[in-house]
C-alpha cells in the first residue's frame, strides 16, 4: 500500500473571530488559548459528507473505479444510508467495498490497519479513506472547554499498491460506565450536547500514548523513528507526551495552532501539511487517542 495523495477541506470560518467580548471575558479567552496553543478553531456550514466532497474535488487523481471507500466519522449526517455510500455516490465513485468506521481521534489509525489488510489479503489495487467530523453541531455554546478546541474538517486519502511496511502496531479501548466524552440520544431520538470531562481525558491521553510508545520500544529494541505524528489534541497534551517519552521536539510534528483539534481528521491534516517532508522510505510513528475512549498507534515505513 502507498498513500499517494491527501486532500483536505479548507472552507468554513474561524470561530474565534465570531466570539463576542462578553463571552471571551467569561471564558478567560486569552489564557485558554495559551493553554491549548490553538489560535484558530474552524466551523463549517456544510454537512459532514459535503465537507468530504469538497476535499475530494481537490485530488489530482481519483479514478471513477476504486476497490474500497472507508469513511471514518462520529458525527454522521444521518443513520442510514452509510456515509461511505453517500460519499461514493455523490463523488461518482464505483466502489466494491463501502465501510463506515464509527471512531474519532484514533479512527484514521484503525482505518490504515484495515487498508493494509485489503492490500495484503485481497486483490484490491486502489481506494480511499475519508475522515470527517463536525463536532460543532454537538457543542453547547456555553461550554468553554470544547468550543476552544474542536474544529470541523474533512480529508480524503487516496491509496494505491506500494511498498509500505507495518513495523509495529497497538490498538485498544477503555470502556467507562460514566464516559469522559459523551453525546447522548434520548428516547425521542433527540441528540444532546457533547460533554467532556477534561481532566479525565487529559489523563487518558497522557497515559496511554506513552504506554503505546513504550511497548513499541520494548518490542523492537529502540527502533528508528524519523517523525512522530500524534493526534493533535492540544499543546498541553502534546507537550506532556513529548516530555514523558523524552522525544526530540523537532521530530514531533504539530499543526494544532492553526488547525485546532480535528478529531478523526487530525493526523490526515498533519500528513497533508507535511507531505513532502514525510515522503520516501521514512519510519513514521502515528498515534491516535481520545474519543471512545480508544487508542491506536502504528510504526510504518514508506507510507508516502
Amino acid at each position: 500500500m502507498n498513500l499517494s495523495e491527501v486532500s483536505i477541506y479548507t472552507g468554513g470560518y474561524d470561530f474565534f473571530s465570531t466570539v463576542e467580548n462578553e463571552r471571551k471575558s467569561k471564558w478567560n479567552f486569552d489564557r485558554s488559548r495559551i493553554t491549548t496553543g490553538i489560535d484558530n478553531v474552524w466551523r463549517s456550514n456544510l454537512s459532514v459528507v459535503d465537507m468530504s466532497i469538497d476535499a475530494a474535488k481537490k485530488l489530482k487523481k481519483l479514478p471513477r473505479e476504486v476497490d474500497f471507500c472507508i469513511f471514518v466519522t462520529q458525527s454522521h449526517d444521518f443513520i442510514l444510508p452509510p456515509a461511505s455510500v453517500a460519499f461514493a455516490h455523490k463523488v461518482g465513485l464505483d466502489s466494491r467495498f463501502n465501510i463506515d468506521i464509527n471512531s474519532g481521534c484514533s479512527g484514521f489509525v484503525a482505518a490504515l490497519r484495515l487498508v493494509r489488510d485489503f492490500f495484503f489479503n485481497t486483490d484490491v489495487s486502489r481506494g480511499v479513506v475519508v475522515t470527517a467530523d463536525k463536532y460543532s453541531k454537538y457543542l453547547s455554546e456555553h461550554d468553554r472547554a470544547t468550543n476552544m478546541v474542536f474544529s470541523d474538517g474533512a480529508s480524503v486519502c487516496y491509496f494505491e499498491r506500494g511498498g509500505c511496511r507495518f513495523l509495529h502496531e497497538t490498538h485498544g479501548y477503555r470502556f467507562e460506565e460514566e464516559p469522559s466524552l459523551r453525546v447522548e440520544i434520548n428516547s425521542k431520538g433527540e441528540i444532546g450536547a457533547y460533554s467532556m470531562n477534561g481532566p479525565a481525558v487529559f489523563n487518558y491521553a497522557t497515559t496511554i500514548a506513552p504506554a503505546m510508545y513504550s511497548k513499541m520500544v520494548k518490542d523492537l529494541n529502540e527502533p528508528i523513528v524519523d517523525y512522530y505524528l500524534f493526534h493533535q489534541a492540544s499543546k498541553v497534551v502534546l507537550d506532556k507526551i513529548t516530555e514523558a517519552i523524552c522525544l526530540d521536539p523537532s521530530k514531533v510534528l504539530t499543526n494544532y495552532k492553526v488547525r485546532g483539534n480535528l478529531t478523526s481528521s487530525s493526523i490526515p491534516y498533519l500528513i497533508h501539511d507535511n507531505f513532502e517532508l514525510l515522503s520516501g522510505k521514512k519510519n513514521l510513528y502515528l498515534s491516535g487517542f481520545g474519543v471512545g475512549l480508544s487508542h491506536g498507534a502504528l510504526l510504518v515505513n514508506g507510507l508516502i
